[in-house]
């Protein structure tokens, strides 16, 4: 089994959970982050672990929509250049150290390197993540577990929770929209609305039509008309091709097989020097260094490697 951990997401959640410093320097992060791998590898006891980090957002993103991401807060500078060195020494260092393959690609968020790390392998993969935009990539041997709610979810908690299978959950956010990543939604619709509209007309393109008042199934009337034609289809087509994760337009495929050929086995000593230096004596324990030392190469198929062609129709 292959575990593929959302690298800045769990990076920001222990930046405001752990406060440890190391003869005054600051190792929350590095502290928190081994923290969780450890119980990660108690959990799940996986084959391999693949950890994946943002490169910078993808230039399609921008394109698509100016303000993807933008505005965002981070905090005081000085604290701020504090977490990056910690995630840092994390990606470059500890994480290969102790037998993690550690991705980065520039021009390709965490997401696109954790969907398609899922397809490449051809085992069960879970993985660990809070970002609900990777429920996409959930299928039969594909599952995502958030830390949080200590909940793995399945094509089937998917299913009774948004009634459409996982690859349908991009049609629904592009409808509600998405706050945390300033994607901007039809005003009105949140999830619920989203969910009860998809299930009455079936797709985007379904749900345009009942608003233009020419859907056998049935006429969408009032505000809700008014704010769906005014959003338009074409707005609605950008927020799923910024959200879709599919389609491989970041080179994301080729970065996480060519992060896994540089893979090497956990180096125990150097490991358990490291964890001391830092004052990590918790972590110095025989089932920590077990679950490193049992940690293999993944094993990812290169044989889907190249790029699909993505062809737009105008809809009208």
């Amino acid at each position: 089994m292959l575990l593929i951990i959302d690298g800045n997401n769990l990076a920001h959640r222990v930046r405001h959970t752990f406060s440890l410093s190391n003869r005054g320097v600051d190792v929350s992060v590095t502290y928190g982050f081994l923290r969780v791998l450890e119980r990660m590898l108690r959990k799940f006891e996986p084959q391999s672990v693949v950890c994946t980090w943002d490169g910078g957002t993808p230039e399609f993103r921008r394109q698509l929509l100016p303000e993807y991401k933008s505005g965002r807060d981070r905090g005081d500078p000085g604290e701020y250049a504090d977490f990056i060195r910690q995630v840092q020494e994390l990606s470059d260092y500890a994480l290969p150290m102790m037998g993690v393959v550690s991705v980065r690609k520039i021009g390709a968020e965490a997401d696109d390197l954790m969907y398609h790390a899922s397809r490449l392998y051809m085992g069960e993969s879970i993985i660990v993540t809070t970002d609900r935009d990777l429920l996409q990539a959930v299928t039969p041997s594909v599952s995502v577990y958030s830390p949080i709610k200590k909940e793995l979810y399945t094509p089937e908690s998917i299913s009774n929770m948004y009634s459409v299978y996982p690859l349908d959950l991009v049609y629904l956010r592009a409808l509600a929209g998405d706050s945390s990543d300033n994607i901007r939604g039809v005003p009105g619709i949140g999830m619920k609305t989203a969910i009860k509209l998809f299930s009455q007309y079936k797709s985007l393109s379904g749900i345009m039509n009942a608003a233009l008042g020419c859907n056998p199934v049935g006429e969408i009337k009032g505000k809700l008309k008014e704010n769906i034609l005014g959003f338009g289809m074409d707005r609605l087509a950008a927020n799923v091709a910024t959200m879709a994760l599919a389609f491989d337009r970041t080179g994301a495929r080729l970065a996480v097989v060519t992060a896994a050929e540089d893979f090497q086995s956990a180096n125990k000593k150097r490991t358990k020097s490291y964890l001391l230096r830092n004052a990590f004596v918790s972590l110095v324990s025989p089932r920590f260094m077990k679950g490193i030392a049992d940690l293999s190469k993944p094993v990812f198929s290169c044989g889907i490697l190249r790029t699909p062609v993505v062809c737009w129709r105008r809809m009208t």
